[in-house]
């Protein structure tokens, strides 16, 4: 499995680094992306190539919350919204519409609720338990459980429901 070799290989490679600054941070992540994608990725037999995502939250011992994303072997910085995977056009789509940067994390966890409910049922290949995690601002990560998932994702179908007919009442006498 690529991806958790990535995680593991990255989350060692952090351990490691005498500072915790994030450009330190951002470079062990690249080192790792390119050491995955010049021996492993490179050397598998599979066509197309596998490809490896990682988005990564970060808080340094300052307090500096950053957000790392690798696409490959391209590492950048976010500060935003972003997103990875199979489902990213309909992910991207909808934080687009949705995201603020003034959200709170609840916000936050509703909206990747969301997001991930409507690729589990559009887009082929996405499917499963979601797993949310949220780093706190004491640096601790708080996992959202299944079960609050489960009924979000309930209340988010009956809510689409509810909202098609008003999306839809405003007559336009010019359109048709």
């Amino acid at each position: 499995d690529y991806l958790r070799m990535a995680f593991e290989k990255t989350i060692s490679r952090i351990a490691n680094l005498q500072d915790l600054y994030i450009d330190d941070i951002q470079q062990a992540v690249e080192e790792t992306m390119i050491e995955i994608y010049s021996t492993h990725i490179q050397l598998s037999p599979c066509i197309p190539k596998p490809s490896v995502d990682l988005l990564l939250a970060i808080r340094t011992p300052d307090g500096t919350l950053s957000l790392l994303k690798a696409a490959e072997t391209a590492v950048i910085r976010n500060f935003n919204f972003d997103v990875v995977g199979t489902g990213l056009l309909l992910a991207r789509h909808l934080g687009d519409i949705f995201y603020e940067t003034k959200m709170t994390i609840k916000q936050g966890i509703y909206l990747a609720i969301y997001i991930l409910r409507l690729a589990k049922k559009y887009v082929p290949g996405v499917g499963g338990h979601s797993n949310i995690l949220t780093l706190q601002q004491d640096g601790t990560i708080k996992t959202t459980t299944l079960e609050d998932i489960s009924d979000l994702e309930s209340h988010f179908a009956r809510f689409d429901a509810l909202i098609k007919p008003i999306l839809f009442s405003f007559p336009d006498e010019e359109v048709g």
